[in-house]
């Protein structure tokens, strides 16, 4: 797999890290009170659900073959 598509993958994960965590938190914990969900950055990213995506992607890669 090519470099820049582990690029992706970090910053699409971590996006939609941060979505559902935002989605699930606002629904089901606090019963509709939105809260900003951002871990280490001013943004609507967490590094930490990027790294853990691109990981198990390279992990279980193999196994759809």
């Amino acid at each position: 797999m090519e470099p820049y598509v582990g690029l992706w993958l970090f910053f699409i994960y971590g996006l939609l890290g941060v979505i559902i965590e935002t989605a699930y938190c606002s629904l089901w914990v606090n019963r509709g009170v939105l809260d900003l969900r951002m871990a280490l950055l001013y943004l609507p990213f967490n590094p930490l659900y990027g790294c853990a995506g691109v990981i198990l992607t390279f992990a279980l890669g193999g196994l759809a073959s």
